[in-house]
């Protein structure tokens, strides 16, 4: 297993667990409409009340068509972007249990209805609601779905003497709903703790193959298998993502002048300078090649990675280098590309912008950035 599928087995189990609620929804769907017509026809509700019937009837189409809107957009959302998905999954998943709301305290404040028709009625409503035990990395939204749906005809029924009796199941099945909540969110912390323990082991193993042995900063083994799964992650959280390339000027004449291992003990020092300079632990400083070093630095705008660049260029420029009692600097010409990456395009665009900003930044002279 590389970096990538280690970093994303951990996405992988988030993301199986909301796509539960969903594949569980499509099923409560079903059970919530044919659960409703035979209750209706085997009653004989629909002869003695009509009118009444088709009201209910519309109370639950709407009901349905909002948890079908949510099945339908749910794929959509969670690919484009994760914070639309989360906002429209929570809006949703609120509006849904004002209406079942509604429709349960519309039928406790009906004289029609009987107490036994009643409870029926309601508690098949209420299993139709099973999905949401699938919610179980989300316990508050569960908690308040729950709440929101079944305390109001609860206290509406037991403000109806007559219907003490229903008052109390709907509160015990909610304290029912409540405990099988909070025992599905300890189940699925458990099983994220073991799958985030094992996923570190396999990190800690991998990540000596990606380790620059010299600079002991990533090497490009890192590189090529993390740049694609940062991109990923920038187009399903719809942020930017920016790569610098920085280049050492005239690197090649230090290690003709005053030996390779001198070279090498610069390539160590500014390794430090420039990790030292990136200082967000998202930031990634990548030795690509040689005396050429790569930062990958997701969610970051133009300005935030102008800025880092320019106080590399700096920090570098005024580092002293010592070698048989003399000082030496050397000068950084440094390549900023920055993306907004879109479903469907390749990192590889990104990449191509920071190699012509850096081309440019050596054509006009060095010891400069440029922004393609």
């Amino acid at each position: 297993m590389n970096l990538t599928e280690q970093v994303n087995s951990l996405d992988d189990f988030q993301r199986q667990s909301d796509l539960d609620f969903i594949l569980s929804a499509r099923i409560g769907l079903v059970i919530q409409i044919l659960g409703w017509f035979t209750i209706v026809a085997l009653t004989g509700f629909y002869s003695m009340q009509p009118v009444l019937t088709l009201k209910l009837s519309w109370l639950l189409l709407i009901i349905s068509l909002l948890r079908y809107t949510h099945i339908a957009l749910h794929h959509y959302f969670y690919v484009k972007s994760s914070r639309m998905w989360m906002f429209v999954h929570y809006f949703l998943l609120l509006l849904q249990s004002v209406f079942w709301s509604g429709f349960y305290v519309y039928q406790v404040s009906l004289d029609e209805l009987s107490p036994t028709l009643l409870a029926t009625v309601l508690l098949i409503a209420v299993v139709c609601n099973g999905a949401v035990f699938t919610m179980r990395s989300k316990l508050v939204m569960t908690q308040l779905y729950f709440a929101a749906t079944l305390l109001p005809a609860a206290y509406l029924s037991w403000s109806q003497p007559n219907l003490h009796f229903l008052s109390a199941l709907i509160t015990v099945y909610w304290l029912y709903l409540v405990g099988v909540a909070l025992r599905s969110h300890k189940q699925y912390q458990r099983n994220y703790v073991a799958r985030l323990n094992l996923t570190k082991n396999s990190q800690t193993i991998e990540l000596k193959d990606k380790i620059d042995s010299l600079t002991k900063i990533y090497n490009r083994s890192f590189f090529e298998d993390c740049f694609e799964y940062q991109w990923q992650l920038a187009v399903r959280n719809g942020t930017d993502m920016a790569l610098l390339m920085v280049d050492i000027d005239n690197f090649k004449s230090i290690n003709d002048a005053y030996g390779k291992d001198y070279g090498n003990q610069c390539l160590v020092q500014i390794a430090d300078i420039i990790r030292q300079s990136a200082k967000r632990q998202t930031d990634m400083v990548v030795r690509y090649e040689g005396e050429e070093f790569v930062l990958i630095l997701p969610d970051t705008e133009q300005a935030a990675a102008l800025k880092l660049a320019e106080l590399i260029r700096r920090n570098l420029q005024f580092a002293e280098f010592s070698c048989a009692g003399e000082n030496h600097t050397v000068t950084a010409s440094i390549g900023l590309g920055v993306i907004k990456p879109k479903q469907y395009s390749s990192p590889t665009m990104l990449l191509q912008k920071a190699e012509m900003a850096l081309f440019q930044a050596k054509t006009h002279g060095r010891n400069r950035v440029e922004l393609a």
